[in-house]
């Protein structure tokens, strides 16, 4: 690399990530009257979704997916959850230590027959990266509430109390 005293000269850089993640380097530029240290960070970040998720249960049944997050970088991670779509939950943050792998509960409960189409979105704010995963839940016709068995004589009344539970936030009125 030769300056002769003008404006700049271009410096070439051929950058090839595997992965996701966040990159640092240093380019030292030495002369003999001069020394110059050039930090360069670049974030690699998915442009598509990481994976597809898909739910399959009763109405009012949950079922989790544990989803690994492993951090192979050199600092502790605090991500962000971010949840869309009806039926999805799971915390709003998870912290993974340097060289270990935790586990993002992610649980889909779906109050009534339905599909529910979502996303969940993992912020890493250290690294400046995010992994965004495609979410799909049916929710199928729900199980029998319980089995009942009454006790009865002939021309006898017989009374039996039954609880209808109420999972959404709605007063209900059944006829």
């Amino acid at each position: 690399l030769v300056l002769d005293g003008s404006d700049a000269v271009e410096l070439p850089i051929k950058f090839i990530p595997q992965y996701a993640g966040c990159y640092r380097c240093e380019i030292l530029l030495k002369s003999s009257r001069d020394i110059r240290v050039y930090v360069i960070k670049c974030v690699v970040n998915t442009s598509h979704a990481e994976a597809e998720i898909e739910f399959l249960t009763p109405a009012y049944q949950a079922v989790i997916q544990d989803i690994p997050i492993n951090n192979m970088s050199s600092q502790d991670w605090k991500l962000e959850a971010v949840l869309e779509g009806q039926g999805f939950h799971g915390p709003p943050l998870i912290n993974v230590g340097i060289g270990e792998t935790a586990l993002y509960p992610l649980m889909f409960k779906p109050v009534a027959e339905c599909l529910s189409m979502g996303r969940l979105i993992l912020r890493n704010a250290m690294a400046g990266t995010e992994s965004v995963f495609s979410l799909k839940g049916i929710g199928k016709k729900p199980l029998a509430q319980d089995h009942i068995v009454i006790d009865c004589q002939v021309r006898h009344v017989t009374r039996k109390v039954l609880w209808v539970p109420n999972y959404t936030k709605n007063k209900l009125t059944y006829k």
